[in-house]
């Protein structure tokens, strides 16, 4: 009897293995049968929004045609910067020639100039890093559950979203600050995107 129970249990935890390892297959088989679904619904919105982008983008041709200034300025910025970074390089030189060689203050000016360098690229590189382990680690779970091609037409979804919604933001009359289209564009689709990857639900 006692053998028979033994068995009998062997063959009860058999069977409600193989009866969740077919539940799961099904269930995976529904969720990416109705991902891809999802995913054909989101790429005809994706038209949509295109298609409205262009007409907005038409409608407003005064929004529009501020758009180039935005690089216009940002190569004003890197201008500016790198006329600064010259007159902090020639000030300091001034300073050092007085107590130094010209030759030996030119040399610690490149030594230390070359470390910054150094140090700002290696902070830099484990950023980038660490950020495209991350990026490749959510991949692999969106492709494992098969959303991968939703989660990408979200994204652009999104992308395409934002330019509406800044030409809503540029219009109130309560926000305090004139940013160029490109730079409300810039960061309401990055808050959006930075959202809707946070509260997706995975650990990564």
């Amino acid at each position: 009897m006692a053998e028979y129970q033994e068995t009998l249990a062997g063959e009860v935890k058999k069977a409600k293995r193989e009866l969740r390892k077919e539940a799961q297959e099904e269930s995976d088989r529904v969720f990416r049968r109705k991902s891809i679904l999802l995913s054909e619904i989101t790429m005809a919105l994706l038209a949509a929004y295109l298609a409205q982008t262009v007409a907005v983008l038409i409608i407003e041709k005064d929004t529009a045609a501020i758009i180039p200034l935005w690089f216009l300025d940002r190569g004003r910025d890197v201008m500016w910067l790198l006329q600064n970074l010259g007159n902090l390089y020639q000030r300091f030189y001034q300073t050092l020639i007085t107590t130094m060689p010209p030759q030996l203050a030119a040399g610690i000016l490149l030594f230390v100039s070359i470390a910054i360098t150094a140090v700002l690229f290696f902070f830099i590189c484990i950023g980038c890093r660490c950020l495209l382990q991350k990026w490749k680690k959510r991949w692999e779970y969106y492709e494992r559950k098969g959303v991968e091609v939703f989660k990408k037409s979200v994204m652009i979804g999104i992308a395409f979203m934002g330019f509406s919604l800044l030409l809503a933001v540029m219009k109130l009359p309560l926000i305090p600050i004139r940013l160029n289209v490109v730079s409300w564009w810039i960061l309401i689709t990055g808050i959006t995107e930075y959202l809707y990857f946070y509260y997706d639900g995975c650990d990564y």
